[in-house]
């Protein structure tokens, strides 16, 4: 589930599994035409190089333009298509039975565990993960509209530097999406290696589909051996995950079965700045 603060009377439609639904872009805020035409902005040509340069390492780089919903929302397909097929060749013979859902009679409802759940959390998942692209998508126009005195989205301004110079400064990512684990040993990987925890191997294989969108997905695994929820963890949830997580898990079913301790893991979450979404091992 996941905690937001906004009431709603009921959920949209249920979701289900397939492409990745484009997002829409809101409408840019209404500017005064009289004052914009009073200071005009001067550009004398030199930002076209520059911007052009920008736009060309930009797009080669991530794959795609990163500006254009559209093309973002097509490099997260591809990105997911070719995660499905590097996961069939890790998991060879055992990709359909671990994976597919063969008593499925909807092409949108292949793969297990993403059966459509008519539910209010459901669709606050979706779009929190839709406003999580909103927000790269915003950044990325914050970013390009003051590039060395260039304004790469009008393509305006004096340029203050040269094109490599403008080059230089496109970051490896535009935002970033924490997924965070608590729980005990079985989380934490003892036994085995901590990079074939659950974690580890979740953050591996999303990596591409996120980074495709010029997001870093991050994985956290802060899980302990014989630690149970409540009280240290749960206290002190912001100290321990970080104030930017997007996705909680509880895992303590060893060490922790109590339902109220499990309320106070997640109320202590709910309170975090981050506003995460949460699972329920």
């Amino acid at each position: 589930a996941s905690i937001d603060p906004v009431k709603e009377t009921a959920p949209p439609a249920p979701a289900t599994e397939g492409p990745i639904e484009p997002v829409k872009e809101t409408d840019p805020p209404a500017t005064n035409s009289a004052a914009t035409e009073a200071t005009p902005v001067d550009s004398d040509g030199t930002c076209d190089a520059l911007c052009d340069k920008r736009e060309e390492a930009r797009i080669s780089k991530f794959g795609g333009d990163l500006l254009n919903v559209t093309d973002v929302v097509r490099m997260a397909n591809q990105a997911r298509e070719e995660t499905v097929a590097n996961l069939r060749e890790k998991y060879g013979i055992h990709f359909d039975k671990l994976f597919v859902d063969s008593e499925t009679k909807s092409p949108g409802e292949r793969y297990k565990g993403m059966k459509p759940v008519e539910d209010i959390s459901t669709y606050r998942l979706r779009r929190k993960l839709k406003l999580k692209v909103l927000r790269l998508l915003q950044e990325v126009r914050e970013r390009e509209s003051n590039v060395l005195g260039c304004d790469c989205v009008q393509r305006q301004g004096k340029a203050a530097g040269s094109p490599d110079e403008g080059v230089e400064s496109i970051p490896d990512f535009y935002g970033k999406y924490v997924f965070a684990n608590g729980g005990h040993s079985q989380a934490a990987a003892h036994g085995n290696r901590y990079s074939e925890s659950y974690t580890a191997v979740l953050t591996e294989d999303l990596k591409p589909v996120w980074k495709a969108m010029g997001i870093d997905f991050v994985g956290r695994n802060y899980a302990v051996g014989g630690m149970p929820a409540t009280p240290i963890v749960s206290t002190c949830s912001k100290e321990t995950f970080g104030t930017d997580i997007d996705f909680l898990v509880w895992n303590y079913g060893m060490t922790d079965r109590s339902g109220e301790s499990a309320m106070y893991y997640f109320y202590r979450a709910a309170i975090n700045p981050g506003r995460p979404a949460f699972f329920d091992d």
